[in-house]
């Protein structure tokens, strides 16, 4: 078909179509808020004067608590998926999940159950602040995007990779943000090369 003729569907959040998303496997999923302007779910912050990764630290919000525990009420509830790591952000989260036993639905059924208890406290925290107005007066904006990226696991030593990198994630973002000009996307890089080269 003609490309402008159907939606676009972001690569990140394309499923991989040789797994069912059913079966014991272990991924590593993000789900990103579906406004990213807002520090929805917390605060990032340096425990001490030293900038190291061990001092990175993340301090949920009340938003933020919600959101964390029903990520392991899902656990509770669904033996079969067992949480390896899970780490919120202000504007996004990772959570590294193991299917343990072959699922009766696919993945995302479970991650958008997470999603819709998520939406009733948000909804709730909007209706507190005086931003909702009464039930039925208009659509309530959802509290993450549509869809999540995910990554599966599928060579030696990955899991390490995504542990690492779910930990990190605080002391990434603090470092990214004192430092803007470090982090710039670079479309067109031009070198010269000396006579020798």
């Amino acid at each position: 078909g003609v490309g402008w003729r159907y939606n676009t569907e972001h690569s990140m959040t394309r499923r991989m179509e040789e797994d069912d998303y059913r079966s014991r496997c272990i991924y590593m999923l993000t789900l990103t808020l579906a406004d990213r302007t807002t520090e929805r779910l917390g605060r990032l912050s340096w425990l001490t004067a030293e900038h190291t990764a061990e001092n990175a630290f993340f301090m949920p919000s009340p938003l933020g608590w919600e959101v964390e525990n029903e990520w392991h009420l899902l656990e509770e509830e669904h033996p079969k998926l067992q949480i390896i790591k899970l780490q919120l952000m202000p504007e996004h989260l990772h959570v590294v999940i193991f299917v343990r036993e072959n699922l009766e639905k696919p993945l995302g059924k479970y991650v958008a159950i997470v999603k819709s208890r998520c939406n009733k406290h948000y909804w709730r925290e909007l209706t507190a602040q005086g931003l909702l107005g009464p039930k039925g007066a208009e659509a309530p904006p959802p509290l993450f995007a549509d869809n999540f990226t995910d990554s599966i696991l599928m060579h030696e030593g990955q899991l390490e990779h995504m542990i690492r990198y779910v930990e990190h994630n605080p002391y990434r973002a603090l470092v990214k943000k004192a430092n803007p000009g470090l982090f710039r996307t670079v479309g067109e890089l031009r070198v010269k090369l000396g006579e020798e080269g």
